[in-house]
């Protein structure tokens, strides 16, 4: 097969590197920029001594061609060529005329080895070079003199080892100063991350990264309020993670169901920036479970219904649920079995009853265990013992059952009825790009 032929029916790899710097003769114009590129078929191979035809176009993002030019040019024995944007065969437009200052501009190149068969084989965006003639046209850049490239080469690569390099920027501190947005582009041509802005304000950084199919799923950013977040899109594209900073300075996180309702939030009380809040959320989004630190410092459980559960002993996959009994009291309570003798009976309760029970409003409750009891009554009581004696002076001598009932220290004050400030706090600046 004829090779130039093969060449035409391929696809041409076509490696480049936009030197950083110009040409400029004196201080006046023609400017041009340095280019280097290697040349390769349709396996990769550099077209080594080959004599190669280049069209170079300058666009607008719009797109507008502004400038047009062709080159023709031999690469060496590693397909490496040299050339200058501005000194080929004019086929449209100046050099002089581009306004730099006023569009992005990108470099769209054409490449034919026969000549007259071109095929669109690279398009990069041109920063720092157009930057330097916007200045120099301003009379705000000396004259370099000098058309030499700064890059080196070794085979197939190229670098710089002098200092820093800037893409828009003309006074580097890094190694690598960029202004703009910075993508890195996977071996299937879609965006892997993207070092990128907020779209309404330019000075707000963003990291967004993509997936295979360059959809974005995941981006930490520095939001309006000028206070870091995180989010994490699912495979449906839709926010399951959201993590921020609350007005308050504390911390917010969520996650988010298939349907776009929070599913959990990790969150503080409101007017209360340290006591911790979670809350749990049903399908439609409304708060039904969770735990949180009151403005008293105790820790809180609430739910439509609290349950004990266990494995049923006898049935396989199978759960016992109990359900918690409720009331209007934070209650504790304490049972067991006695005897009356000669009609009258102490009872100590236990020591950890003692540290857990409040001495206000305790109830006992007594249940004789003999049909010849006249009744019993509940002389004394608190959350140490209490006393009984039998009715109408029996003195009686049987077992009787007895439950005392108490409020929980530190829960005299127990709220039934409660201002709706006791919720979590929510008040977050939400702003993806």
């Amino acid at each position: 097969m004829n090779p130039e032929l093969s060449l035409r029916r391929n696809l041409i790899y076509f490696v480049f590197s936009l030197m950083v710097g110009s040409a400029l003769y004196g201080q006046t114009f023609p400017k041009a920029i340095n280019y280097q590129a290697i040349a390769r078929d349709g396996q990769g191979n550099p077209l080594g001594n080959t004599t190669v035809s280049i069209i170079m176009s300058i666009v607008t993002e719009e797109p507008t061609l502004v400038f047009q030019e062709r080159h023709d040019v031999s690469t060496n024995a590693l397909g490496m060529f040299d050339l200058k944007i501005g000194e080929g065969s004019p086929m449209k437009g100046s050099m002089d005329d581009i306004k730099w200052g006023e569009h992005q501009h990108f470099a769209q190149i054409e490449m034919s080895v026969d000549g007259s068969s071109f095929q669109a084989i690279g398009n990069s965006q041109l920063l720092a070079v157009p930057y330097a003639f916007y200045a120099l046209e301003a009379g705000n850049a000396e004259s370099s003199g000098s058309s030499e490239s700064l890059w080196s080469s070794s085979g197939s690569n190229i670098y710089y080892e002098k200092g820093n390099v800037g893409i828009g920027v003309s006074n580097p501190n890094e190694k690598l100063s960029v202004k703009g947005i910075v993508n890195t582009i996977g071996p299937n041509g879609k965006e892997n991350i993207s070092l990128t802005r907020l779209s309404d304000n330019n000075n707000l950084g963003a990291l967004t990264l993509h997936d295979d199919k360059g959809d974005k799923k995941a981006q930490i950013y520095v939001n309006q309020d000028k206070k870091g977040s995180l989010f994490l899109n699912n495979a449906s594209g839709i926010n399951s993670v959201y993590m921020t900073s609350l007005d308050s300075e504390t911390g917010f996180v969520k996650t988010i169901g298939p349907n776009g309702k929070d599913n959990v939030r990790l969150t503080t009380l409101v007017n209360y920036p340290n006591n911790g809040y979670v809350g749990v959320y049903d399908k439609n989004g409304d708060n039904k479970a969770g735990i949180y630190v009151n403005a008293a410092g105790q820790g809180v459980v609430y739910a439509d219904v609290k349950n004990f559960v266990m494995q049923h002993p006898a049935l396989h996959n199978t759960e016992i649920v109990y359900a918690s009994m409720e009331g209007p009291e934070a209650g504790a309570y304490v049972r067991g079995t006695s005897d009356l003798v000669n009609g009258e009976a102490t009872i100590h309760l236990p020591e950890h009853f003692h540290y857990v029970a409040s001495n206000q409003r305790i109830t006992v409750q007594i249940t004789p265990l003999s049909a010849d009891s006249k009744g019993i009554a509940v002389i004394v009581k608190s959350n140490t013992s209490f006393s009984v004696k039998e009715l109408l002076g029996g003195t009686g001598n049987y077992s009787f059952d007895w439950e005392v009932k108490a409020v929980r220290q530190g829960y005299e004050n127990y709220e039934v009825i409660r201002p709706t400030s006791f919720k979590e706090s929510t008040n977050v600046t939400k702003k993806e790009e």
